[in-house]
């Protein structure tokens, strides 16, 4: 993992985030981020699926014929964020 800035914590605990990382990321005022605590602090944009990934996990739905309640939905989420991007379970659970 490459350094790419280092920041200071306000008095608030709000830190800003350097603008290459944001430009590199795509993040833009609004969008979701995670943070994931172990050894240390890790923070992620969090992958809001697009129409194209939702057809993805509405299809595998289908072929599970599994009706599109809201635990089913989470389920699929969780699995289709786990297989794309390689997400310990820990993690793909607490996002939904």
């Amino acid at each position: 993992m490459a350094l790419l800035g280092i920041v200071t914590m306000d008095k608030n605990g709000q830190v800003i985030m350097p603008s290459g990382i944001r430009k590199r990321l795509g993040i833009k005022s609004g969008t979701d981020l995670v943070f994931a605590m172990g050894g240390n602090i890790v923070m992620k944009k969090l992958d809001t699926p697009d129409a194209k990934k939702w057809s993805a996990i509405f299809q595998s739905m289908r072929k599970k014929n599994l009706k599109l309640g809201e635990h089913d939905v989470s389920k699929e989420i969780r699995a289709y964020r786990k297989e794309k991007c390689n997400r310990p379970d820990w993690l793909s659970t607490s996002l939904t």
